[in-house]
């Protein structure tokens, strides 16, 4: 399902592997989604995804969506194509009813905890100090324990048992800020298969 609006949630799907050559020379951006590395084919392909992730300082309690992904590109009719081309093989997700059943959160750093949480009561700064993203205790809990769990709906049953709707919704909502700084990506759900 696709939103023609532009107005769901997007999200990168895959571990950045940067710039790849391969063994016929040619050099390629590449994405590591599940045990496979998928290039990304453009150069406009590769701004798409990575923009896709949110941008720090433009992410505040914001999620993206396509059209500011879209709109964001120099060449937005380009960008709109390798939007269309990424979605559909899978290198982008849009967060629909299915999202937390498809995909699950892989923790790329490190939490300090309580540290610089700006003298707030539970909220935990997860990251380096120049890249780091304040979160409340929910979200702490499902992105310590993503990659414990075979989906993000099971790591948010596991961490709000009573309230799993409301772990998946505080995810979610900050799931951009964590992209954004490289907190964290999303990865397929465990036994997932790439869509082509």
């Amino acid at each position: 399902m696709t939103d023609p609006e532009g107005r769901v949630p997007v999200v990168p799907v895959g571990h950045f592997l940067g710039l790849v050559t391969d063994d016929d020379g040619s050099a390629q951006f590449r994405v590591r989604v599940g045990e496979t590395s998928e290039p990304l084919e453009t150069p406009t392909e590769a701004a798409v995804w990575l923009t896709a992730h949110g941008l720090p300082g433009l992410v505040e309690n914001a999620v993206w969506t396509r059209r500011q992904i879209v709109d964001l590109q120099p060449f937005p009719d380009e960008a709109a194509t390798a939007y269309a081309s990424l979605l559909a093989d899978g290198l982008l997700a849009e967060v629909d009813g299915t999202f937390a059943d498809r995909y699950r959160l892989v923790p790329l750093t490190f939490g300090r905890g309580w540290q610089d949480n700006a003298g707030e009561d539970e909220i935990y700064a997860i990251g380096a100090a120049e890249r780091s993203v304040l979160v409340d205790e929910t979200v702490l809990a499902v992105w310590e324990s993503g990659a414990d769990y075979p989906t993000l709906r099971a790591a948010c049953a596991a961490a709000l048992p009573d309230s799993p709707g409301v772990a998946l919704a505080a995810v979610v909502t900050a799931l951009h800020r964590l992209l954004a700084v490289n907190a964290v990506y999303v990865e397929l759900a465990s036994g997932g298969a790439m869509s082509r």
